[in-house]
């Protein structure tokens, strides 16, 4: 587990002021928010 926390917390060599895990987390927010999208494009169309 020592590993992985490591290497989440390692700065990103194309950009030091970034972590593994702060990137992770921007992807994570960026995939939700365009689920959200979908989900409310499939409502508004009533195609559940």
């Amino acid at each position: 587990m020592a590993l992985v926390e490591g290497d989440l917390l390692r700065p990103i060599p194309s950009a030091p002021e970034h972590t593994v895990l702060r990137d992770l987390l921007v992807l994570a927010d960026h995939t939700a928010y365009h689920l959200g999208q979908m989900t409310l494009v499939r409502k508004l169309m009533g195609n559940w």
